[in-house]
């Protein structure tokens, strides 16, 4: 069994606990689910609704994001927290996470971690904050993504119009 050192020091490497207090962290140490999954099992599932994030403590993943026929793979080590957000509100997972060796990690449940947040407000305010920084990062990141699609879409309206403006020459 491994000591609260050992459950709470993986957690001071993920972003989304940064700041919190160390009775917070053991807190969340104390109630994460400890399991293991062997290679080949499937931690994560695209298409499906998560309820918990894994903190990985020992071991790989391999996350595939697979939305056509091309596989994408991605591996992730110790210190990784997957599926994130799954434990503050419901999510689809848009990939699918397999276990590449054997691999420790500690569960964080949906439902543990509401309770949790019921029990310490201020627990309840950072995770409202992280996730509202996520919302406007994933905006931020929208608004560069249209105004490139618009300078695109600029640019095939002026050579269509080139093309045009030729084809009127001949």
């Amino acid at each position: 069994m491994l000591s609260i050192n050992a459950l709470i020091v993986p957690l001071l490497g993920v972003s989304l606990f940064k700041d919190l207090k160390p009775l917070q962290l053991k807190a969340l140490a104390l109630n994460a689910e400890r399991s293991v999954f062997e290679p080949g099992e499937t931690l994560i599932e695209r298409g499906q609704f998560g309820t918990a994030a894994y903190l990985i403590i020992h071991g790989s993943v391999a996350v595939t994001d697979n939305m056509d026929a091309t596989l994408e793979s991605k591996s992730f080590s110790p210190g990784t927290l997957i599926g994130e957000m799954a434990m503050l509100v419901e999510t689809e997972h848009f990939s699918t996470v397999t276990v590449g060796e054997t691999v420790r990690v500690l569960a964080f449940h949906r439902s543990t971690m509401h309770r949790l947040m019921q029990e310490d407000q201020e627990l309840a305010a950072h995770f409202a904050e992280q996730i509202r920084l996520r919302l406007s990062e994933f905006g931020s990141a929208l608004r560069v993504a249209s105004n490139e699609m618009g300078d695109a879409h600029s640019q095939i309206e002026r050579l269509e119009g080139n093309q045009l403006a030729v084809g009127d020459e001949r």
